[in-house]
C-alpha cells in the first residue's frame, strides 16, 4: 500500500517535471545526490572543534543567515528612514547570497569531474540540469526565509500593515533571484575566462570577506545610526543603488503611486528580465557538453627566472610571500590576520564614543588600541601546518632578519589601521592641533614601543609554532591577560602624560621612543638565538 500512496504523491511533481522536460525516474536520485553534496559541501564556513564541529556545514551556514536576519532588525529600527533600512538590509543579504553562490554553489552547478562518475549511467542532460537547480534553489529559498523573514514582520508592525510585509518579502524575493543570477554569471565568466583554478584563487579571499562581513552585519546598527538620513534626504541613492529598485512595491504601498516609484519598478523588472535571459542563454549554453567534460591540460608558459631582491629586502619580501601562501591556504591565519585589525579599528571608531564624558573617551580606544597590538604579538608564530617550512630551513638567507621583518609587516597590517582609527577619534575630539599632533606622536611610539615587546615576548621563528586546534589555549589565555595589564599600565601612563598638557605628551612620546631601544636589542638578541637554535637536526635531542 505504501508504494500506492508514495506513487500517488509524487503523480502531481512527476506531471511538473515532464512538463519541464525531465525524467522523474533520473530526476529524483540526481536530486538527493544534489542535496547531500550542497549540505556537506558548504565551504564558506568552517567547522571548529567544539559544538560547532558536531553541527553540519550547512547547519552552520543556517545558523549564520539566522543571525544575520535578526541583526538586521538593527539596521530597521536604527534607520531614520524605514525604507532606507530596509535597502540596506537588501543590500547586506544579497551579498551574503552572492559570495553563497560563488563559493559553493556554482561549485555543485559546474563540476566537471562528475560526468566521470555518472557516464557510466543512463541519464538525460534535462533531468541532470534541473535537479541541480533544484538542490540549489531549495537551500536559497531557506537562506532567504532565514535573512529578510524578521525584517519583513518588523516592516508589517511599523506600518502595521501585513501587506507592507508581503510587498517587503516580494521585493526581497526578486532583489534574491537577481543576486544569485548575477552570482552564477559571475562564476560562469570566471570559469570561461580563467578556468577553476581562478575560483580556487579566490576562494579564501571570499572566505575572509564573509569573516568580515559577520562583524560588520553585527556591529553595523551602531555605524548605521550614526550616519542614518532622513527620509527626505536620500538624493540620487534611490536610483543607483538597485536595492531600492526592488523595493518599489513597498514604496508605492506606503506613499502611494507615482512617476518615481513606477520608474525603479520598471527597473527592478527588467533588470530581473535581463539576467533571467542571460541565465538561460549564455550560461546555459555554459553549461553544454563542452564544459562538463574533464578539461583538457593546457601548455604552461615558460615562467621568467625570478629577478634578484636587493639584500636589505631579500629576507621582507620572501618573508610577505610566505605569508601570502598562508593567507590563502591557512583559514585560521587568515582569520586571525584580517580580523584583529579591522574589528579593532571598527571597535575604536563606532563603539568608544562618548562626548559627556571625556576621560572614558580617551582612555578606552588607548587602552583597545593597546590591547589589540599586544594580541597581535604573535599573530605570525603560528600556522596550522609548520612543517611546510622545512624548505626556508634549507635556504641560503639570514633566518635573524627573516625573523625580525615580522617587525615591519605587523607595523604595516596591524599598527597601521589601528592607529588610523585612534588618530580619527583623537581628531574629532577636538582641542588644538600643537597638542593633537602631539599626542598622536606619543601614541605612535608607544604603538611601535609594543609591537617591538611583542617580537622579544614571542621571538619565535615565522609560522613554525604550532596552532591549538581546540579552543583558547594556554598561552594564548595567558598572551590575553598580559594584553590586559600591559594596556592598563600603557592607558595609565598616557593619562598622566596629558595631565601636564603638550609637554607632558611630547615627553611621553619621547620616553617610549628611549624605551624602544632596550626593547629592540632585546627583541634582536631572542629571535636571533631562536633562529639560530631552529636547525633540521634539533628535533633529535
Amino acid at each position: 500500500m505504501s508504494p500506492a500512496v508514495s506513487l500517488e504523491v509524487n503523480r502531481p511533481a512527476d506531471a511538473l517535471l515532464r512538463l519541464l522536460g525531465a525524467d522523474p525516474a533520473t530526476f529524483r536520485p540526481l536530486y538527493r545526490a544534489q542535496k547531500l553534496l550542497l549540505a556537506r559541501g558548504t565551504r564558506i564556513v568552517r567547522s571548529r572543534r567544539g559544538l560547532a564541529s558536531k553541527a553540519s556545514p550547512f547547519t552552520l551556514l543556517c545558523l549564520f543567515a539566522t543571525i544575520y536576519g535578526f541583526a538586521f532588525l538593527g539596521f530597521m529600527t536604527g534607520a531614520r528612514s524605514p525604507l532606507l533600512g530596509a535597502a540596506v538590509v537588501l543590500t547586506l543579504g544579497g551579498f551574503f547570497l552572492l559570495l553563497i553562490v560563488v563559493t559553493d554553489h556554482f561549485d555543485v552547478l559546474v563540476n566537471p569531474r562528475e560526468i566521470l562518475v555518472l557516464a557510466a549511467h543512463p541519464h538525460d542532460g534535462r533531468s541532470f540540469l534541473l535537479a541541480k537547480v533544484a538542490a540549489i534553489g531549495r537551500i536559497l529559498s531557506l537562506l532567504v526565509l532565514l535573512l529578510f523573514v524578521p525584517s519583513a514582520v518588523m516592516v508589517g508592525a511599523q506600518a502595521r500593515s501585513w501587506a507592507a510585509a508581503f510587498a517587503f518579502l516580494a521585493g526581497a524575493a526578486a532583489a534574491s533571484a537577481s543576486t544569485c543570477l548575477v552570482g552564477l554569471l559571475l562564476a560562469a565568466a570566471l570559469l570561461r575566462l580563467w578556468g577553476r583554478s581562478a575560483i580556487e584563487r579566490l576562494m579564501p579571499w571570499l572566505q575572509g570577506a564573509f569573516q568580515i562581513g559577520y562583524l560588520f552585519v553585527v556591529g553595523g546598527p551602531r555605524l548605521f545610526t550614526m550616519i542614518g538620513k532622513s527620509s527626505g534626504d536620500l538624493g540620487l541613492l534611490p536610483w543607483l543603488l538597485p536595492s531600492f529598485w526592488f523595493l518599489a512595491p513597498l514604496e508605492l504601498l506606503s506613499r502611494g503611486f507615482g512617476p518615481a516609484p513606477l520608474a525603479r519598478l520598471g527597473l527592478a523588472l527588467a533588470t530581473l528580465a535581463l539576467l533571467f535571459l542571460g541565465a538561460t542563454r549564455w550560461l546555459g549554453a555554459t553549461l553544454s557538453e563542452r564544459l562538463l567534460e574533464p578539461p583538457a591540460r593546457r601548455r604552461l608558459p615558460k615562467r621568467r627566472a625570478p629577478r634578484g631582491t636587493p639584500a636589505g629586502a631579500s629576507e621582507r619580501s620572501r618573508l610577505f610571500s610566505v605569508l601570502r601562501v598562508h593567507l590563502r591556504s591557512d583559514w585560521r591565519t587568515r582569520s586571525e590576520f584580517l580580523l584583529i585589525p579591522l574589528m579593532g579599528a571598527f571597535f575604536i571608531l563606532f563603539y568608544f564614543r562618548s562626548a559627556a564624558a571625556p576621560i572614558a573617551f580617551h582612555a578606552m580606544p588607548t587602552f583597545f588600541y593597546c590591547w589589540m597590538l599586544v594580541l597581535s604579538a604573535d599573530v605570525l608564530t603560528r600556522s596550522s601546518r609548520p612543517e611546510t617550512l622545512w624548505w626556508i630551513l634549507a635556504a641560503p638567507i639570514d633566518r635573524g632578519r627573516f625573523s625580525l621583518a615580522t617587525v615591519s609587516l605587523v607595523r604595516a597590517f596591524q599598527l597601521a589601521p589601528l592607529f588610523a582609527a585612534l588618530a580619527i577619534v583623537e581628531i574629532r575630539a577636538g582641542g588644538s592641533w600643537p597638542y593633537r599632533l602631539a599626542l598622536l606622536l606619543e601614541l605612535l611610539a608607544l604603538g611601535d614601543l609594543l609591537v617591538v615587546m611583542g617580537k622579544a615576548l614571542f621571538p619565535d621563528f615565522p609560522f613554525s609554532r604550532v596552532r591549538s586546534e581546540g579552543g583558547l589555549g594556554g598561552t594564548r589565555a595567558g598572551l590575553t591577560l598580559l594584553g590586559s595589564l600591559v594596556s592598563s599600565v600603557a592607558t595609565a601612563l598616557v593619562f598622566v602624560f596629558e595631565r601636564f598638557g603638550t609637554p607632558g605628551v611630547l615627553a611621553g612620546a619621547a620616553a617610549f621612543l628611549l624605551l624602544r631601544i632596550p626593547a629592540s636589542i632585546e627583541a634582536r638578541r631572542r629571535a636571533a638565538a631562536a633562529a639560530e637554535g631552529l636547525e633540521l637536526t634539533a628535533a633529535t635531542g
